[in-house]
C-alpha cells in the first residue's frame, strides 16, 4: 500500500530540469535580455514630478517669484526715480510731472 502510495506520488512530480534547460534558463537571465519596465531617466522625472507637488517646495517657488518681482519693481523704480531726476535738473519735464514734482 505505502509501494503504490509512493510510485503514485513519484508520477506525479515535474521533471528535473535536464542540462539543455537550464541553458535555456541562464540565456533567459542575461541582463541584456531582462527588459526593465522603467529605465533611470523614467524613475528620476517621476521622482522630481512628486518632489514638485509638495507643499513646502510650492511655497518655496512662490515666495521666491514673490521676492524676484518686488526686485524687479525696485529695480524699475530706482531707473524711473534716476530719469525723472536727470530731467528735472535739465528742465525737460511736461506740465503734469512738474506739478507734480514741484507741488504747483
Amino acid at each position: 500500500m505505502n509501494v503504490e502510495r509512493a510510485t503514485r506520488a513519484a508520477e506525479r512530480l515535474p521533471e528535473l530540469p535536464t542540462e539543455r534547460d537550464w541553458c535555456d534558463f541562464s540565456e533567459a537571465l542575461k541582463p541584456e535580455s531582462v527588459r526593465r519596465a522603467f529605465d533611470y531617466r523614467d524613475m528620476r522625472q517621476h521622482t522630481e514630478r512628486l518632489w514638485r507637488r509638495l507643499p513646502e517646495i510650492r511655497d518655496c517657488v512662490t515666495q521666491r517669484k514673490r521676492h524676484a518681482q518686488f526686485r524687479t519693481n525696485r529695480l524699475m523704480w530706482q531707473v524711473y526715480k534716476q530719469k525723472l531726476q536727470e530731467r528735472c535738473l535739465n528742465g525737460n519735464l511736461h506740465m503734469t510731472h512738474r506739478d507734480a514734482v514741484l507741488g504747483m
